[in-house]
């Protein structure tokens, strides 16, 4: 068990930790299901798997939303003020709403009662039910059964309630499979339930729990004996209990965990291992049309520095990220193609030779040859496994190729399902969580793939696959629904999962190739008899309103945040496309004087 950094409030659901830091900024660590962490000030934060539910200084209520799982930042702020608000999963990845008004009742689709008159002072959430303090003290409860008394709190775990009275006393009632039920004699200053196990703190700061999870051997899905109600000496503020693991915040606001840690939920953030890159980019504001140089500066605490026009050495993206790696190994990512404000990720200052970019995340590997992943700040990526040459980001996952070939994942269940036993030079993930249907879809429909290329060339995949490029490779990329190629011969073929096939023109051959998930291309070793030297594709997704690519050669050819990139035999790098203006750089930045103006 290691300490993190130090959080005020602490939440914990199934696959899922996460908590509010002093500045009232949440952070989460683990793969729910569905999403991530927003980057709004909060008051208060309550986090399940099928996404956090918060409430902000000003008491304004905001849901996640699982159906936009694909953005960092997402979700419907309510309009109406309110006291509290808890989520109760329905089964099929649904949800249902118990909500504490103003006014102290409570407004419920966990029931059949859609206002259940109060007056309430507090609500508590579970994995099957909620429950309800009033204000004389007694229990309400739906779907779980209420405890007979006066009660100070109430915790909802499993199928059993844990509650403190006015003493200082723990009662609880439910199922008693593990001794969830059965707490020990003594006062309490807190207390918290599992699925089938409770914790509490007791009045001199001491943490006990009870029930399921008292050995540490390593325990597997759906079993119990995780290590979750193993004591933790010292003293403690808060402890929090998710399903099959337990995080507390100790005397000093640092947060520990402990338990079942499939998604990293038992592995609590650190403060930053390294500090953030101060590079910033963006494209030239003043050019009257595209195409638009990119421009590069120095962000610090003081302010902008001059822009200047940079070498780039390579850039990847996705649907609304672009990221970009100078010659001299400093990287960034910027955000653009989106209504809402999205933050950046939050790009280590480290030196990269590549990067790797998915919606959720980015993966690189650092020029001595050390993978990294990040994302933004506040969420916490699954872990790269200890040892791995290479890493790469895949919805809600992330993949490690190991020094001999072999694939290790780290993150959701439909990654780690069927992963194919053979030796890998290259992997990718592609696509994105298909979370609410009227039946529960097994993860290899869900809309998310990974694939590998193997050493005789071959390309596998699993989850929810496109159809295989047939032939041999040297090198991959996934896109939403689809899997692309390079071969031998500088040619690209593409496949998606109708079976649908796009590939390069016979005698074209490429430099590079990219995508941003939806979109697929590259660039050409000469020009076409339009002038053209990059190729692209929109078969699979196709609009009618992206624009013609620029002319000339590049040697290089990008795609992201709605926008593409190429770099000229010059040096320069322009960009242009349907987002590109939302990649503009801030006026604080000075241009540098264009050499050709």
């Amino acid at each position: 068990m290691t300490f993190g950094i130090q959080l005020t409030q602490l939440s914990a659901g199934q696959h899922v930790s996460c908590g509010l830091r002093k500045d009232g900024s949440a952070v989460v660590w683990g793969m729910p299901d569905f999403v991530e962490a927003p980057v709004i000030m909060l008051k208060k934060l309550s986090c399940i798997d099928e996404g956090p539910v918060l409430i902000t200084e000003q008491r304004s209520s905001f849901l996640s939303e699982p159906d936009h799982a694909g953005s960092i930042v997402f979700g419907r702020i309510k309009t109406r003020a309110v006291k509290d608000w808890v989520e109760v999963p329905a089964g099929n990845h649904n949800r249902n709403d118990w909500i504490l008004e103003d006014d102290g009742n409570i407004s419920s689709s966990v029931g059949e009662d859609e206002s259940i008159k109060g007056p309430f002072i507090s609500i508590a959430g579970g994995e099957f039910g909620a429950c309800a303090i009033r204000s004389d003290g007694t229990m309400y409860c739906e779907r779980v059964q209420a405890l007979e008394g006066k009660f100070t709190q109430v915790a909802v775990g499993g199928h059993h309630v844990c509650a403190l009275d006015a003493s200082s006393t723990v009662h609880c009632g439910g199922s008693n499979s593990h001794g969830q039920s059965k707490p020990p004699r003594g006062k309490f200053k807190q207390v918290t339930a599992g699925r089938y196990h409770s914790c509490g703190v007791t009045m001199d700061g001491e943490l006990t729990c009870w029930g399921a999870g008292k050995t540490t051997a390593p325990c597997k899905e759906l079993e119990w004996e995780c290590g979750q109600s193993v004591a933790v000496p010292g003293k403690w503020k808060n402890v929090q209990a998710g399903a099959l693991h337990t995080c507390a915040i100790a005397a000093d606001d640092r947060v520990a965990c402990w338990g079942y840690n499939d998604r990293g939920q038992a592995t609590p953030p650190t403060e930053n291992r390294h500090a953030e890159s101060s590079l910033r980019c963006g494209v030239e504001a003043s050019a009257s049309k595209a195409p638009f140089p990119l421009v590069c500066w120095v962000h610090t605490v003081q302010g902008d520095g001059p822009g200047f026009y940079p070498d780039v050495a390579t850039m990847a993206g996705s649907a609304t990220n672009l990221c970009v790696v100078l010659k001299d190994g400093r990287a960034t990512c910027m955000r653009g193609g989106q209504e809402r404000p999205f933050p950046p990720f939050r790009v280590p200052d480290l030196r990269f030779s590549n990067l790797y970019v998915h919606e959720q995340g980015v993966c690189g590997d650092t020029v001595d040859g050390k993978p990294e992943c990040f994302t933004v700040d506040g969420w916490t990526q699954a872990s790269v496994v200890a040892g791995a040459k290479a890493a790469y980001p895949a919805p809600l996952a992330t993949l490690s190729l190991m020094p001999d070939g072999h694939i290790e994942v780290r993150g959701h269940d439909w990654a780690k399902e069927q992963v194919p036993a053979a030796r890998y030079t290259k992997l990718c993930g592609g696509g994105r969580w298909i979370s609410q249907t009227d039946e529960l879809l097994a993860n290899s429909q869900r809309h998310v793939h990974a694939c590998a290329l193997a050493e005789d060339g071959h390309i596998v995949c699993w989850g929810d696959t496109p159809k295989v490029p047939p032939g041999t490779f040297v090198d991959i990329l996934c896109g939403a629904d689809f899997v692309c190629g390079l071969t031998a011969n500088k040619r690209m073929i593409c496949m998606n999962r109708k079976g649908d096939k796009e590939e390069s023109e016979p005698g074209q051959e490429l430099v590079n190739f990219a995508s941003d998930g939806r979109y697929f291309g590259g660039a050409l070793t000469k020009a076409d008899e339009r002038g053209w030297a990059v190729t692209r594709s929109y078969l699979f997704e196709y609009d009618g309103t992206q624009p013609y690519p620029e002319k000339g050669l590049f040697t290089a050819f990008w795609m992201g945040a709605d926008s593409e990139c190429g770099k000229r035999p010059s040096g320069e790098t322009i960009c242009w496309g349907r987002g590109v203006k939302t990649l503009q750089i801030p006026p604080s930045v000075k241009l540098p004087v264009h050499a050709d103006r």
